[in-house]
C-alpha cells in the first residue's frame, strides 16, 4: 500500500506479530498480538525503508498490548513487567524504529 499511496500517508498504526497461527491460512483475531517492535516477525528494516521511500516524516503511533489473547501467552512477559519497566521498554523500541526511519540513506 505504501508503494501506491505512501505520498498520502498521514498516520501510522504499528505493532509486531507472529503471523497467522492456522495452518490453512485463516486469520483469527487472536493472531493480532500487538507485540513490541522486534519481538515478532515483522522486518522493521524493510518497514522503515518503505516509510523513508515514501517520504513519511510524521508521528509514529504504536498499538501495543501487555495482555495475551485467550489461550496464547505471547504477551505474558510484558504483563510480568512493572508498568514503569514496560513503558521504558516501549519507549526504547519506539526509539529504535524512529532512528531507522530517520536514516534516509
Amino acid at each position: 500500500m505504501l508503494a501506491l499511496y505512501g505520498d498520502r500517508l498521514i498516520a501510522t498504526h504499528l505493532n509486531d506479530n507472529l503471523g497467522i497461527s492456522d495452518f490453512n491460512g485463516n486469520i483469527f483475531w487472536t493472531d493480532d498480538l500487538h507485540l513490541l517492535p522486534m519481538d515478532g516477525i515483522i522486518d522493521w528494516k524493510n518497514v522503515s525503508e518503505r516509510l523513508n521511500k515514501c517520504g513519511y516524516d510524521g508521528i509514529l503511533t504504536f498499538e501495543l498490548s501487555r495482555i495475551s489473547k485467550p489461550n496464547r501467552h505471547d504477551n505474558d512477559k510484558y504483563e510480568r513487567m512493572s508498568m514503569k519497566e514496560y513503558l521504558a521498554e516501549c519507549y526504547a523500541r519506539a526509539c529504535r524504529v524512529a532512528s531507522m526511519c530517520m536514516n534516509k540513506e
